[in-house]
């Protein structure tokens, strides 16, 4: 914040030339978290450097303008600004400013699930990168191909996308070599190559700095997880408890209830059933105070598995209805949330197919909600039948 309020008070006092650059700097630097106002600070730096002629602000001011944009909910003229920088890039033959409109247009159809044009926005932005000058860049493009085949489950030509993306990954920086690396140890998970997946995962671990807290402790529970699945519990048990520990030590402590709840499922497998309830109930008060319904629905199911095995009815019966409430809640949320960004971004009446669909889906869940009820009662009527 002290380094935003600088910025506007340099902006304030420089000259023609360096106000537009302070500007861009600073609507790049609070693109994600003030979009709004990295618009208009980039829209200004626009109408100024067309004021004075100079392309090359004005293309990186286009750029920032749909990039935050893409950030930015209340922003509905994204197209109309993503074709002008595509038009001005052509008129200026500006390659690189005009792979770069097409890698935004990319993570613009990915984000309405349309993946087909997200691919072949990416296969016509690499035809504009030197291979010499725009590493960076080619590796978003590889990258995104890389995702992009793995959504589709087509994990071997995700695997080829993600090598090569790996040498332009090295010329960029460590960090970016280490992220493609991650993608490739995912995808040999999804193969149920464990063994592969443990070396390249041991690989990021050995090179991360120890400053890189987060990535360590995904890597760890990457480990944890693989582990699991070759029967190495020993070794499972102690990536996942150093995935906790870093989580607990770091203040990130909402990231350890996934690893709290792979303990408990290996303590049911090994029989130690007072460990494993140890750990669910630790997983169940981190969701009561996290607020994120999707895990607290992951713990509940974790609970429901739990006291199944341990043919403990009763709290069966209990943890039934404790996801039946859960899943109501995220229901709920998920439908008002999908509605509100209709209301708000489009005119409603253009997305009547998508609210039917969406009313589909809701019936899917109530009619699975019946079931869990159905399940409850069921659960009662045994009960009642055991005391009798």
């Amino acid at each position: 914040m002290i380094e935003i309020i600088k910025l506007e008070e340099d902006i304030a006092n420089a000259g023609s030339t360096e106000k537009i650059d302070l500007r861009l700097d600073l609507a790049y630097q609070i693109r994600t978290t003030v979009a709004s106002k990295s618009t208009e600070h980039a829209m200004i730096a626009y109408t100024e450097s067309c004021a004075i002629n100079d392309t090359k602000r004005e293309l990186r001011a286009l750029y920032l303008i749909c990039t935050a944009g893409q950030y930015n909910k209340d922003f509905t003229e994204f197209n109309k600004w993503i074709d002008l920088l595509i038009k001005r890039s052509i008129e200026l033959n500006d390659n690189p400013a005009l792979g770069r409109a097409y890698i935004l247009q990319y993570r613009q159809s990915m984000s309405s699930g349309n993946l087909k044009d997200a691919a072949e926005y990416l296969i016509k932005a690499l035809e504009f990168f030197d291979t010499k000058q725009h590493a960076s860049e080619i590796v978003s493009c590889y990258l995104g191909l890389g995702n992009i085949h793995m959504k589709l489950k087509n994990i071997n030509k995700g695997v080829d996308y993600y090598k090569k993306a790996l040498p332009y990954a090295r010329e960029t920086n460590e960090q970016a070599y280490l992220m493609v690396l991650q993608n490739i140890g995912s995808a040999h998970v999804m193969k149920k190559e464990y063994r592969e997946a443990w070396e390249v995962y041991h690989q990021v671990l050995d090179s991360l700095s120890d400053s890189d807290v987060e990535t360590r402790r995904i890597v760890l529970d990457n480990l944890g997880h693989v582990c699991q699945h070759i029967g190495e519990l020993s070794e499972a048990l102690e990536y996942f408890q150093e995935a906790i520990d870093l989580g607990e030590k770091y203040d990130c402590r909402y990231n350890v209830i996934k690893p709290l709840c792979k303990i408990a499922s290996i303590h049911q497998d090994l029989k130690n059933f007072q460990e494993a309830l140890a750990y669910l109930q630790k997983a169940e008060q981190l969701t009561d105070t996290s607020g994120c319904l999707s895990e607290k629905i992951e713990v509940l199911y974790a609970m429901i598995k739990y006291f199944k095995i341990r043919q403990d009815l009763a709290n069966l019966v209990l943890y039934h209805e404790k996801l039946l409430t859960a899943t109501e809640k995220l229901n709920e949320s998920a439908m008002l949330e999908r509605i509100k960004e209709f209301e708000e971004q489009h005119h409603i009446n253009r997305y009547k197919d998508q609210i039917i669909d969406l009313q589909q889906k809701i019936k899917l869940l109530s009619d699975q909600n019946a079931e869990l009820k159905a399940t409850i009662e069921k659960l009662k009527d045994e009960i009642i039948h055991f005391v009798q």
